[in-house]
């Protein structure tokens, strides 16, 4: 729970991944963007397992000491969540 900053700037991230990073309270930068190229493997679907950043940013109160956060790329979101 030391960690101050966190890059997994294009990495397929997942959803069971929100929780972790919810218990990061000593965070100060988190970079979960990505460009619009994706990995995928043919012939498997793994989008309802993806990251969703509006999952984390439902829980951002568990990150107080979060003053950056890249979410470029994801899609999504709505300006009334952020």
């Amino acid at each position: 729970d030391r960690l101050k900053c966190l890059s997994m700037y294009h990495l397929n991230i997942y959803a069971d991944i929100v929780p972790v990073l919810a218990e990061l309270t000593e965070l100060v930068h988190l970079d979960v963007s990505h460009d619009s190229y994706s990995i995928t493997r043919p012939g498997i679907n793994l989008d309802r397992f993806k990251f969703k950043v509006c999952d984390l940013l439902s829980r951002i109160h568990y990150l107080p000491n979060l003053t950056s956060l890249d979410i470029f790329g994801n899609e999504g979101l709505k300006e009334s969540i952020l």
